[in-house]
């Protein structure tokens, strides 16, 4: 009733305390993004040697190149198909010739702000004339869609692309305006952010919808020309791509040959169309006739993605090129999985997706899936040789996120990856597990602590339900807390922990609550403590001294301090902690024999001083017999011959493992056949033995480097390795991964 009071007197002092905060909103949806913008990505890259290769003698009529302004990189959303729309537009000037090409710079991203893999694109390319300073009449639009070069810049995490592509006629323009609107449909559909220049008269102007507005920078094109002479032909019109729809390995091209030239006045001579596949010339079609329709059939050599290129020739020149959009011809591979939901069954990795009933590419898809490449997120992969629905990774050994990839196959060829959502997977964890369910969080700190004297995994959870709870648990550490940011343990909770100690598992808990006040359940039954007072409000912690196998330590106390319980042993139980003034107890130590227990009612990473937080830290672990780094406590050596958790696991390609030989042990090996530490694999043969020898009591490590007897390496996967000699025999598990 105390506790309440005081809370509830406590809330009251607060109940008129307000706080306001100005947020500003950045979406997608607001066109400019800056550095600003992007705190948490990665460090801006803007070197780069990238130089495009115009080709065929283009000349470079006008030319702003990529930079950061002010040290900083804008980019402008220029988009028909995104919130606005947006439309960006920069003036050009000084224009000595025909412009027959262009090139900008900017990303490919898609909503809320992820790199896009849509490659081509399609863009509107618009001229218009200069209106003293502003824009003017629309002269021409183009939509034409190019392919992206990476440029080797990146921007806050993001590469920086640049787009090459021919104009389909050519302008004849000394100056104006140019926009660049990113008009793709379909899935992905990538916004396109046109990067800023140095360059110019800092300049620019955008338009979200109502009316075109400044903006105070240039942007980053290239104008290039002439492409072909004035009389060579425009390029081709109406180009399309029709592949066979019964997976048949034709496909029908069909265009419309120009009836102009590359400047627009009447063609009276054609020579040529030259058919191209993926940039290879594959047929040329003689004598077309002027401003006819024209088609002409592909045969492929197998079912694949295709691009084609028409060009017009004549005894002037070449015309712009005219390409189409990729297409897949043939039968077609899977398209990706749907749904795919990875969830945590009993510490294995499930996963369960619904089957492609169409083709990756939008051809036909006729042959059965017969098959499915699934790769873990730590590398490991996992071969299904048959069409299923569903899939258990029972081979997970540590805890962590993971996540899987999942391709499916044909005959034809792989079909499309599906990513899986994350999920904390904990099947046969072998380690210490730290599980913290105090409000005022101390598990990272007790964390560390434990990894600086263990060479095993310690894991840290803030649910009382993420792990399974099972003997591979070298020591189990549950943090309750201290008044008011306690946890109070339910009676339907600890059932797990009660089967993990009478199974032998060592279990330490600190709780100021745990042990007077708060409410009991049945774990505490088999801790061996009891309290004799409650604490003190607040300050009744000071100095602390240890007992048994901490005698001769002692720290100050700098953790929450409040209504911190006053513990009494019973039955084989042992003080271990003890605070001076006032004086009474605070660590409990119990050993049955069958397991081992530590109850505390203060926080441990509150230690310091004279001693640490890790000096306590390993008198526990040695109580405890879990090996780590620093064996020997007090000039004594672990009492009991034990196996070490090996260090790093997985491993790749050399890992090391760790063992303590007690005294007696010892001198009983003198009579005994050698120690042996023996590497097996997963089907139980014998790979490589180790050790052979005879050794000295205390801590000792070998070192695997991944080879067998022969001193060939090994391949990934699961290993075990067991020390022998005499009576004493342990195994314990371990995973190589290449």
């Amino acid at each position: 009733m105390k506790k309440k009071c005081l809370l509830v007197l406590m809330l009251c002092l607060i109940i008129n305390i307000s706080f306001a905060e100005t947020h500003q909103q950045i979406i997608p949806a607001d066109a400019q993004i800056k550095a600003s913008d992007m705190k948490g990505r990665s460090a801006f890259n803007i070197a780069s040697n990238h130089t495009i290769s115009y080709g065929r003698n283009r000349e470079v009529l006008f030319q702003q190149t990529l930079e950061p302004v002010d040290g900083d990189w804008n980019f402008l959303t220029s988009d028909a198909n995104s919130t606005g729309p947006y439309y960006v537009a920069d003036n050009f000037y000084d224009i000595e010739g025909t412009i027959a090409e262009i090139s900008f710079f900017g990303l490919d991203l898609s909503n809320p702000w992820v790199p896009c893999d849509e490659d081509p694109m399609t863009f509107d390319i618009v001229f218009y004339e200069d209106n003293e300073g502003n824009i003017g009449n629309e002269v021409v639009t183009f939509e034409v869609t190019i392919a992206r070069e990476a440029t080797g810049a990146v921007y806050a995490g993001y590469p920086c692309w640049s787009w090459t592509g021919d104009l389909p006629q050519s302008v004849e323009m000394i100056e104006g305006w140019v926009s660049i609107v990113g008009t793709s449909l379909g899935d992905p559909d990538g916004w396109f952010l046109w990067g800023n220049s140095y360059e110019g008269n800092s300049s620019g102007l955008q338009d979200t919808g109502t009316g075109w507005e400044p903006v105070a920078f240039d942007f980053a094109l290239t104008l290039l020309g002439p492409l072909a002479n004035e009389d060579a032909p425009a390029a081709p019109a109406d180009f399309v791509v029709t592949a066979d729809a019964g997976g048949a390995l034709d496909a029908v091209l069909t265009w419309t040959n120009p009836d102009l030239t590359y400047t627009g006045a009447p063609l009276t001579d054609l020579d040529e169309i030259r058919i191209y596949r993926d940039d290879a010339l594959i047929h040329t079609v003689m004598n077309p006739t002027i401003g006819a329709a024209d088609s002409w059939t592909d045969t492929v050599p197998e079912s694949n993605e295709y691009f084609y290129t028409l060009i017009a020739y004549n005894d002037e020149g070449e015309s712009p090129s005219n390409h189409s959009d990729a297409v897949w011809i043939g039968e077609d591979v899977p398209n990706v999985v749907e749904n795919l939901l990875l969830v945590d069954n009993n510490g294995n990795g499930y996963l369960t997706w619904t089957n492609p009933t169409t083709g990756l590419h939008g051809g036909p898809f006729h042959n059965v899936i017969t098959g499915y490449h699934i790769i873990r997120n730590d590398g490991a992969t996992f071969e299904v040789t048959d069409i299923v629905s569903d899939f258990t990774d029972s081979s997970v050994i540590d805890p962590g996120d993971y996540s899987y990839s999942v391709q499916a196959y044909n005959i034809t060829g792989d079909g499309g990856i599906a990513i899986s959502n994350t999920e904390w997977l904990t099947a046969g964890f072998s380690g210490i597990l730290i599980i913290d369910l105090s409000s005022h969080s101390t598990g990272a700190e007790l964390q560390t602590a434990i990894e600086n004297s263990y060479e095993g995994i310690v894991a840290l959870s803030t649910s009382i339900d993420e792990f399974p709870i099972t003997d591979n648990i070298d020591a189990t550490f549950m943090l309750l807390g201290v008044y008011p940011h306690d946890y109070t343990l339910e009676e339907d909770e600890v059932g797990p922990f009660i089967d993990y100690i009478n199974g032998g598992g060592n279990f330490y808990i600190e709780g100021a609550d745990n042990w007077g006040f708060g409410p009991q359940t049945s774990l505490n039954d088999l801790l061996n403590i009891s309290c004799s007072g409650d604490g003190a409000y607040i300050g009744d912690l000071a100095d602390v001294f240890g007992s048994d196998f901490l005698e001769g330590m002692s720290w100050s106390y700098s953790g929450e301090n409040c209504y911190i319980d006053h513990l009494v042993p019973t039955g084989p139980s042992t003080i271990i902690f003890s605070n001076t003034s006032p004086a009474y107890d605070c660590g409990i130590a119990n050993d049955t024999g069958t397991y081992k227990t530590v109850g505390v009612s203060f926080e441990i990473t509150g230690l310091g001083g004279n001693n640490s937080l890790e000096d306590a830290v390993v008198g526990i672990l040695d109580f405890f017999e879990v090996i780590g780094q620093n064996e020997i406590v007090n000039n004594t050596i672990s009492s009991k011959t034990r196996l070490g958790a090996n260090y790093p696991n997985p491993f790749n390609p050399t890992t090391t493992i760790s063992f303590n030989i007690s005294r007696k042990d010892a001198k009983d090996a003198e009579t005994c056949p050698p120690w042996r530490i023996i590497i097996y694999n997963i089907k139980g043969q014998k790979i490589k033995t180790l050790l052979n020898d005879k050794m000295d009591a205390g801590f000792h490590k070998v070192i695997w480097d991944g080879t067998d007897d022969n001193n060939e390496p090994v391949s990934s996967g699961v290993y075990f390795y067991q020390i022998k000699a005499g009576k004493f025999t342990a195994t314990k598990k371990m995973m190589l991964m290449k």
